[in-house]
């Protein structure tokens, strides 16, 4: 866009450019692989400019307000404008629901690139109403009362090995004390005592004749959403007040 065009503009202009067509360029590649920090540097340089200058470069004391705050949610005091690394995880966690939740995929058996924050997000923004055991990962999952057996056992846990703990379901597990058999480490207090514990608790576990179902908390309705996802980034910060007098001015 011509500079003179884009001095015509105020920032909410500017702000809906971004929105349309700077921030949503980079999606489709964020959909499927981890974008570069330095790509996302460069992508937001540009962005950054184009709100306080309408410009292709800004300076610092021409940015009013933080990149980071200036991509808060706008009930949380920002823009709105999409913070890229965050989005992108948000997008690659809608591939581990559909592998979770759909098997018939035909890309569900196939090899992909672990992302540990990814990963670590999805599984905590999970769990499962137990049903007939055939999908729940007994050592993985959170399906024992909304928690997982490595918060509830951390120690027993680490004595499994991990292809065991990502293959092992709850259905599985009781049938001839195959859980027990899954215990190869080395057996301390501690571990038995959390053993003891597991135990206890498998007792009031009865499992039904229906499908057990995958449950996604930051929505109503449990399903998944990448927006619900993205959103999740921010939970527990607070609104600036004032912020947004100093972005539309």
């Amino acid at each position: 866009m011509p500079s003179w065009k884009a001095n015509l503009l105020n920032r909410a202009g500017r702000t809906v450019l971004i929105k349309s067509t700077l921030s949503a360029i980079p999606t489709h590649t964020a959909l499927a692989v981890k974008i570069s920090p330095w790509a996302i540097q460069c992508i937001d340089k540009i962005r950054r400019a184009f709100l306080w200058r309408g410009a292709a470069k800004a300076k610092g004391r021409h940015c009013l307000l933080a990149w980071l705050r200036v991509c808060r949610p706008p009930e949380l005091g920002g823009l709105g404008i999409l913070d890229l690394e965050r989005f992108g995880f948000a997008l690659r966690m809608r591939w581990l629901w559909l592998r979770k939740t759909d098997p018939s995929r035909p890309w569900h058996c196939l090899p992909d690139e672990k992302e540990p924050l990814v990963e670590s997000l999805f599984q905590a923004s999970i769990y499962i109403e137990l049903g007939d055991g055939c999908t729940a990962l007994f050592w993985w999952d959170r399906w024992l009362e909304g928690q997982s057996l490595p918060d509830v056992a951390p120690c027993l846990c680490n004595a499994v090995g991990t292809r065991v703990r990502s293959k092992r379901t709850v259905a599985q597990a009781p049938l001839n004390g195959q859980w027990i058999r899954d215990i190869s480490g080395a057996l301390t207090v501690q571990v038995l005592l959390e053993y003891l514990q597991i135990w206890e608790k498998l007792q009031n576990v009865h499992l039904q004749n229906q499908p057990d179902r995958i449950c996604w908390k930051w929505t109503p309705d449990r399903t998944f959403t990448t927006a619900s996802a993205y959103r999740a980034f921010f939970f527990g910060q607070h609104p600036i007040v004032g912020a947004k007098l100093l972005v539309t001015t």
